[in-house]
Parts: C-alpha cells; structure tokens; sequence
C-alpha cells in the first residue's frame, strides 16, 4: 500500500519510490539453496534484466573505453590520451572478471599514467594486471602518485575500508583520514569489491 511505519513511530509514512537493486549472483539457485530469502526476492522481482557480463558484450568495449577515459579526464583535469587500435584489441581481449567497474578503474589508471599521450598494446597490457600496476611515466604531482597508490590498495583490500585487513589498517592510517582522501580523489570503496 507504499505506506510504512518507522520502529517506535504510531504514524505510517506514505512513500512513492521504486527500488533497484543489482548482483552477480544467480538468485534462483540461491533460493533453492536457502541462501536468500524467498520474502526478500519476491518483494525485488518486479521486473528482471539480465546483462552479459561484458566480456560477452566486447562490442561495447571501445565506446566505453572513449566514454570512461573522456569522464576521468573531465574529473582529474587531464588531457585523454589517444588510444590504439591495437590499444582496444588488446583491451577486447581481456576476460574483465570485474565487468565494467574493473574496466572504469583500469581507464583511471590509464588517464592518470598517460594523461595526453598515445597508448598502444604495450601500455595497456602491464594495467590490466592488477597486482603489477606500474607507473612507467613520472606522474606531474605527487597527488597522482597518492591517488594511484589509494587504488592500489583498495584494491588489494577489496574495497574494504575499516577494519583489521581494510586499506585504513594497510595504510597505517585513521579510517576517517582514509576516507577524506578518498573523496578527494573522487574514489568510491565500492567500485572495488
């Protein structure tokens, strides 16, 4: 009846809103695992979409790419560097086990390493490995060194940013210091996990 009643308030609240809710998970063989509740998916399953995972979709690789460089630019105040042919090829390639988060985060790593200049194969493939994320060009402020080592390491912790194992803890630093860093840098812990 789009109406609810906050614990411990006597007045119900008329709402009017629609909830979205994504996962890569495969809901069906959840429930009939007992590993979601029935309740909760029947509320959500209004209307069901299922996109390929991008690797399916390597069509849509190149405008992505062009749209994400573009937009990281744009936000770091960078010039987008030219990218390949054999650039895309290579990124086409890719398996993107993270679908397009891994893609938007391998295209920060890009603008910043090459903010302006040309990338081909060669500079691409050493960014699409995460654990040997290098900076082969001398980054222009030493802002960009930090925001390449924040991505580093939230992605080594997953995105987690509290916490015995989170990035706070891997940087030996205070989780509300963390965090400020992170918003100045534009980063979202989430695009990580």
């Amino acid at each position: 009846d789009r109406r609810f009643e906050r614990v411990g308030d006597s007045h119900p609240i008329e709402a009017d809103f629609s909830v979205i809710a994504a996962t890569n998970s495969d809901l069906k063989k959840a429930l009939s695992d007992r590993n979601f509740r029935p309740d909760l998916f029947y509320r959500l399953n209004a209307i069901s979409f299922h996109i390929p995972p991008l690797r399916e979709r390597s069509e849509e690789i190149e405008p992505l790419v062009h749209r994400l460089t573009e937009a990281e630019a744009l936000s770091t105040h960078r010039v987008p560097p030219v990218i390949t042919a054999e650039a895309i090829a290579a990124l086409k390639q890719h398996s993107w086990p993270g679908n397009v988060r891994e893609l938007r985060n391998v295209m920060s790593r890009l603008v910043i390493v090459y903010s302006g200049k040309q990338v081909t194969r060669h500079d691409i493939e050493p960014l699409l490995d995460i654990g040997q994320v290098e900076v082969e060009q001398n980054p222009t402020a030493l802002a960009d060194m930090e925001r390449i080592h924040l991505i580093k390491v939230l992605t080594m912790s997953r995105g987690v940013v509290g916490g015995r194992k989170g990035a706070a803890a891997v940087l030996n630093v205070p989780k509300s210091t963390l965090q400020y860093k992170l918003h100045k840098h534009g980063l979202n812990p989430q695009d990580y996990r």
